[in-house]
């Protein structure tokens, strides 16, 4: 069975602390004993902080189990847990203990004579790394308590740093750089990101500080054998890097960070010559922003560049030849290699021509040629190698540059080894494509139009290269997600908003160049109706009607080859469907158009069918339509007023004319359809001022209605605050009620205690 501790995450509901401390003989042990972890960090952080302070031996014994005495006997307890709650404790910045350490409440009893024995806690924090050999969970506790210390009095700590009975702390730090937690130690003093304010008088301890960074960087310079070494001065490094640019003066050596790079073959190494470059270009930006005749010289770096294709090219023998998942045996390219192409990819995004003119582009560009074949499955490397091409041929200002590379013979490097056919590759039983063909393939179209005048290249693309691309660029089933829909939106009429619908098939046959895929475009064109003169004969008033209908549906379906005026997107064709002025007989075209151009199976023909109708109806629930398809405003009331009368008599014969044509039977299904979806019914046009005059009074309205809903709400927050106000009375009375029936009953208790003495006595 497993139960929940409602103490670990809400301890304010239940304190387990509180117990404890009211107990007249509490101690250290009976608090740490306990499940009190998550209260002595955070609620009861005050409370154990003031009991540990209180006493002087109290406070002692806490820092005798926080400096751990592995010669002992083991002890789980005094070894393990005591030192963790401690850490946890102090390392949640606790403030009675942390201030304790550096000063005592001078009113309290035993001031003077306590005092002594009370500045000897300090340095017995750091006693730890004075010993033969430093455990790695001690020194993450002692990283814990430090960096809180430093967080909360950092300029104190670093007075009394400075003192020269305390100096040999330092000295033990630098001795255990090897341990990241002490690397982590000494990051935190030199950054100094404290909380405690600066007095007037109190210096930042930035020449100590500096200092102690040298020192950092001498034991990082000569002892590049100890890979735990190299990468904690990395880290310390790149993190002063990104935080502070107080010690950019110290830290711009970056021949020396480069020797170092190359004598310990470390990746982390050549990552603090990548953040010194950001940061000294991040500075540069900032000086010239303030100055912007500031300039910043770039000399000290010219060594990398003269000795940078060395280095690319160099072989590490410590590193074993390994076999690969497609069973061929392969010398590893190694990080570091990939950090120096990052390193040279972040020298040219510096744009310092006469730092960049230093390197060797064209051995080092050749290199990078041999490793991409070689090493075809390394992405990272296909990567570096498309950024840095990509990157030069983009800027004028790399002409020469980009000539080199040329006479390297890129371009027959890509016709050579891009090719689309699959092989075997090593031990592997099915052929595929090549690696390096993904990223042989995005150089090459780039190129694609750059070298017009090149015969071979030209072949080159069109029987290679743009069939394959032609092929990559096509839609999934050859269906473009968004179309965009070709439109004429001059017209005014409904209708012809519809006009010149084409679809514009895309041809897999084609192969000339094409820079962009063209959107597959649908086009449908509606001809306005011509408006015939009233005849009196019902019966020839009906066959026009059906004529007419005829040539539309003809016209509609001539109109797909047309090509298309305006490109709209497929949304506004659901605007149009929403629309009030949308009447069904367009729906019923849309969907026509639908049925004869996507080309889906009759099941999707179905479904789509269904969603449009449904959509019509849903947006046209309890409207009035008229024909053809667009209410009249005011405009085109006074405008068109005759034509408007016109067709609400056409409209009225109409209706007669499908009364006789259902009684008699002799018109076809489909034609009963088309006259059914002409019913129109006309609705009433008001005037404008009778138009503004509901308008108002439809916001009024609406304005009543938020009062209303405002008012409700703010009723009901009020009833809200009753019952929460009439339910702490009721808990408040309910208390006093036990309170007091527990002193009746304390009463009872005494009376009989009292009854019984008496007794006793006579």
């Amino acid at each position: 069975m497993m139960f929940f501790n409602f103490q670990r995450f809400f301890a304010g509901f239940g304190s387990v602390l509180d117990p404890l401390l009211a107990q007249e003989n509490c101690t250290l042990e009976t608090i740490l004993d306990d499940d009190t972890l998550q209260e002595i960090k955070m609620n009861g952080a005050q409370k154990f902080g003031n009991f540990v302070t209180k006493n002087i031996d109290t406070f002692s014994k806490m820092i005798g189990y926080l400096s751990v005495n592995e010669y002992e006997e083991y002890n789980e307890k005094t070894q393990i847990r005591y030192p963790f709650m401690i850490s946890e404790a102090i390392g949640n910045e606790n403030g009675p203990i942390i201030d304790y350490l550096f000063e005592a409440d001078k009113s309290s009893p035993n001031y003077e004579k306590n005092e002594q024995r009370r500045q000897e806690f300090l340095p017995k924090i750091f006693d730890i790394l004075d010993r033969d050999y430093l455990n790695v969970t001690l020194a993450s506790y002692l990283s814990k308590v430090v960096c809180a210390i430093i967080r909360r009095r950092g300029f104190d700590l670093w007075r009394f740093l400075s003192l020269p009975i305390h100096k040999s702390i330092l000295s033990n730090l630098i001795k255990n750089l090897d341990v990241f937690h002490v690397a982590e130690i000494i990051e935190k003093l030199i950054i100094l990101d404290t909380n405690q304010e600066q007095s007037d008088n109190q210096t930042n301890f930035l020449e100590e500080r500096s200092e102690l960074l040298r020192r950092v960087i001498r034991v990082f310079e000569y002892k590049t054998h100890q890979n735990d070494i190299t990468d904690n001065c990395s880290h310390i490094i790149i993190e002063i890097l990104n935080k502070s640019e107080l010690f950019l003066q110290v830290l711009n050596i970056p021949e020396k960070f480069f020797a170092i790079a190359l004598n310990s073959s470390s990746a982390t190494v050549v990552s603090v010559l990548i953040t010194l470059i950001e940061s000294i270009h991040r500075y540069v930006q900032q000086q010239q922003e303030k100055n912007p005749a500031y300039t910043f010289d770039y000399n000290q770096f010219y060594p990398i560049a003269q000795e940078f294709k060395n280095a690319l090219l160099a072989e590490k023998i410590s590193i074993s030849a390994f076999n690969t998942t497609y069973g061929i045996s392969q010398q590893p390219f190694s990080q570091m290699k990939l950090k120096l192409i990052q390193l040279y990819l972040s020298i040219l995004r510096i744009n310092n021509v006469q730092w960049i003119n230093q390197f060797d582009h064209k051995g080092i560009y050749e290199s990078l040629m041999k490793f991409v074949i070689e090493y075809e499955f390394n992405n990272q490397l296909q990567n570096h190698f498309y950024e840095i091409t990509i990157f030069i041929f983009d800027r004028p200002q790399f002409e020469a540059i980009q000539e080199e590379f040329l006479s390297l013979g890129l371009l027959s490097f890509i016709m050579k080894h891009n090719r689309y056919d699959k092989e075997i590759i090593g031990a592997m039983n099915s052929q595929i494509t090549r690696g390096y063909v993904g990223i042989l393939s995005k150089i090459a179209y780039y190129f694609i139009n750059k070298f017009e005048n090149n015969q071979e290249w030209n072949q080159y693309v069109e029987k290679v290269l743009e069939p394959v691309r032609t092929i990559e660029n096509q839609f999934m089933l050859g269906v473009n997600p968004k179309p965009k829909i070709p439109i004429d939106t001059g017209d005014d009429n409904m209708n012809e908003m519809f006009k010149n619908f084409s679809k514009n098939k895309y041809s897999q046959s084609n192969q000339q160049p094409q820079i962009q895929q063209q959107d597959q475009q649908l086009t449908v064109e509606v001809e306005e109706e011509t408006e015939e003169e009233q005849n009196t004969d019902e019966n020839e008033e009906n066959i026009m009607c059906h004529h007419r209908e005829d040539d539309e549906t003809e016209q509609f379906q001539d109109g797909n080859s047309k090509k298309p005026e305006m490109l709209i997107d497929v949304e506004e064709i659901e605007k149009f469907i929403n629309s009030p002025e949308t009447s069904p007989k367009v729906v019923e075209q849309i969907i026509q158009f639908q049925e004869q151009n996507l080309k889906t199976s009759p099941q999707a023909s179905e479904i789509i069918t269904d969603q449009t109708v449904n959509k019509y109806w849903k947006a046209h629930e309890g409207l009035e339509h008229q024909e053809p398809g667009r209410k009249g405003s005011h405009d085109d009331t006074h405008k068109h007023q005759v034509d408007h009368h016109e067709q609400v008599k056409q409209d009225q014969q109409l209706n007669e004319t499908t009364e006789k044509i259902e009684e008699k039977q002799q018109v076809e299904t489909h034609e009963n359809l088309k006259v059914e979806v002409q019913d129109v019914k006309v609705e009433i046009i008001n005037s404008p001022e009778e138009q503004q005059q509901q308008g108002e009074q439809q916001q009024e309205e609406q304005q009543v209605e938020k009062q209303e809903d405002q008012q409700g709400e703010k009723q009901e927050e009020q009833q809200g605050e009753k019952q929460v106000e009439q339910e702490g009375e009721k808990q408040v009375e309910q208390e006093g009620e036990k309170q007091e029936d527990q002193q009746g009953e304390q009463q009872k208790a005494q009376e009989e205690q009292q009854n019984k003495q008496e007794e006793l006595i006579s």
